[in-house]
């Protein structure tokens, strides 16, 4: 069960009636909280038909083929579950035994590959009514999106908290960024602990297609990737007994090949910022400076 006496500190956690891990009790203890699915269409489109290489080259100039080429897998509830637990709105930081840690803009550019340096892509766009332009993505891309176009980490930050609150019961975002978060720094969580190892995705000859993103590494190592320890309650009582040797606070090594692509393509003073993330409606604060 959820140690509450760990989550509150009244000079920082000012939130905590507010707050999911209250309510946390022997009647609620299997509670799960529930992920939003909206990328399903699009995947099936990609799945159901063939994409020439001219056709990938064009995606991954556009920035986007380190999430095509992870592409979707299975996520686990309950470890978001007890992530969300563990998420603070104060602070947009994970709160565990160990310290404090949260996804960072570079696990954004290295799990997925997208560029989080250049012109920011924010405003409104007045050309077109939003029934349009999601008529529009409905004809080039098969699917009907939302209303709004939201930065990656902004978006997940908020659907944290979100979902961090009491009353909630669902989330959406770009959970994948999450899990494989999750997989590569918590090591009681991690699937790779039992002595598996993760593949280094096969490298294009001609060199048309990039090298594969960090994600895609869980891609190619698993058929079907999910944490050993797949029920809430063991989940969350791992966590309150996680000390800092069981977290893994340096993943990316330089020298391998995934990592150093991006490392020598950005600057990555940029993934230390502290900075608002910004996108329409949605600001969220990313704090790199509160992490070890």
């Amino acid at each position: 069960m959820a140690d509450n006496r760990n989550q509150e500190d009244p000079g920082v956690l000012y939130l905590q009636a507010t707050h999911m891990s209250s309510r946390v009790s022997s009647l609620t203890v299997d509670d799960i909280v529930k992920v939003k699915r909206l990328d399903n269409l699009i995947w099936k489109l990609y799945t159901d038909n063939y994409l020439h290489r001219r056709v990938l080259a064009y995606i991954n100039h556009m920035g986007f083929y380190g999430v095509l080429e992870y592409g979707s897998q299975v996520l686990d509830n309950h470890l978001i579950t007890a992530l969300v637990e563990r998420w603070r709105r104060e602070t947009h930081t994970f709160h565990f035994t160990c310290g404090e840690a949260t996804v960072t803009l570079q696990d954004v550019s290295i799990i997925w590959g997208l560029t989080i340096d250049g012109e920011a892509v924010t405003g409104v766009d007045l050309s077109h009514k939003v029934e349009e332009w999601q008529h529009i993505c409905l004809d080039m891309l098969g699917f009907l999106p939302a209303s709004k176009y939201l930065k990656v980490l902004a978006f997940l930050y908020r659907e944290l908290c979100n979902a961090s609150r009491i009353e909630k019961t669902t989330m959406a975002g770009p959970l994948y960024i999450l899990q494989i978060w999750a997989w590569s720094r918590i090591k009681c969580v991690n699937p790779d602990r039992d002595g598996l190892t993760l593949v280094v995705p096969p490298v294009d000859p001609d060199g048309f297609i990039p090298v594969s993103p960090y994600g895609a590494r869980w891609k190619y190592g698993f058929s079907y990737t999910h944490s050993p320890t797949h029920f809430v309650r063991i989940i969350r009582d791992s966590l309150d007994r996680m000390n800092n040797n069981e977290f893994n606070w340096s993943v990316y090594q330089k020298n391998d090949i995934d990592v150093k692509t991006i490392i020598d393509s950005y600057n990555n003073r940029i993934w230390r910022c502290v900075c608002p993330l910004i996108c329409f409606d949605i600001v969220e604060m990313c704090r790199p400076n509160r992490m070890q």
